[in-house]
């Protein structure tokens, strides 16, 4: 007999089983490891329970038993509501969902995905256009520096909120990025009026403030959100900070901006993108981590606890 794995669709959907393989037993550890060939995002369908069932090892079956009796062990993320009547009221897997998959606000903008890969993305696009800021001043690129200037301001503003003829004097220059990845930014700075909500506002405060509070959410599951909160408003200030010293460059008069003061301040956006991306270690060796660590963190979040079958405790996919 062989174990095997799967994961399985909620059960308002078709039956649609996803096979994930055999597992390896190794001092009583299993192991295994599953890529979708399709690279498909498995949260956005097949996610909801995970099942390990015991059946015949001369060939891999094409799905899992429908016998309970074949059923060994088993896990799902919850879809219980705090509150049923409230159709904002999410449940585990929706916020898990949300923040790794699909979530409606991106989707709104004319985007996929969750909000982690955009909090991570655009954090990343940030540190690319302050390190060419700063790179571009020796040579006189008074322009291209204003350019980088503004696509940093719509990353943190967002376009939809930025009053880019208030914080940017002047006609800024076309920046070229895409309007729509644009339109939702990396801060906050008014609950009431910004929608939708920067990213770092949107995944602390509307998710992993609501995890926390969450019956089924698993005690790991709530230490790391309260862990992952913290980190983003460290990073929230780094951002801010970053804001200020990039309207202030905007600010400046072409002499001052390719001058010593330009140069000083070019590279400390450029260090403080670096910091909010990859994190900052002080002098006693601790660290406090960036987008990356709070990137992967997030991940974790999307862990089952997985219970045996039993006859007092039987287990239910259907």
């Amino acid at each position: 007999m062989q174990l095997y794995a799967w994961l399985l669709n909620p059960k308002s959907q078709v039956w649609n089983p996803i096979y994930l393989g055999a597992l390896t037993i190794n001092n009583s550890t299993a192991t295994l490891t599953y890529q979708d060939p399709q690279h498909n995002n498995l949260l956005k369908s097949n996610s909801r329970f995970f099942l390990i069932t015991e059946e015949s090892a001369a060939s891999a079956p094409l799905a899992p038993s429908l016998n309970p009796s074949a059923w060994r062990y088993y896990a799902e993320f919850s879809e219980k509501k705090p509150n049923p009547a409230d159709p904002k009221s999410y449940s585990l897997y929706d916020h898990i969902r949300h923040l790794l998959a699909d979530d409606p606000k991106v989707l709104a903008a004319g985007l996929s995905g969750g909000l982690d890969i955009w909090l991570y993305r655009n954090t990343e696009k940030i540190l690319e256009w302050a390190g060419s800021a700063r790179d571009a001043q020796p040579s006189g690129g008074f322009d291209f520096i204003h350019r980088q200037l503004t696509r940093i301001i719509d990353y943190l503003d967002g376009t939809t909120y930025t009053q880019l003829a208030q914080d940017l004097p002047g006609q800024p220059l076309p920046t070229g990025i895409d309007p729509n990845i644009a339109k939702i930014g990396l801060l906050t700075f008014n609950t009431a009026q910004q929608d939708p909500p920067g990213y770092l506002y949107h995944i602390g405060t509307k998710h992993l403030h609501e995890i926390v509070q969450l019956p089924d959410t698993n005690a790991d599951q709530r230490a790391l959100a309260i862990q992952i909160n913290q980190e983003i408003n460290v990073v929230n200030t780094w951002f801010e900070m970053i804001r200020t010293d990039v309207l202030q460059l905007y600010a400046m008069p072409r002499a001052q901006l390719l001058g010593n003061d330009g140069r000083k301040l070019l590279d400390t956006v450029a260090t403080l993108a670096n910091t909010a991306f990859v994190g900052q270690i002080d002098q006693q060796g601790q660290v406090t981590p960036g987008v990356i660590q709070i990137h992967y963190a997030i991940q974790q979040l999307a862990t089952f606890d997985i219970r045996a079958c039993t006859a007092s405790n039987p287990c239910s996919v259907q």
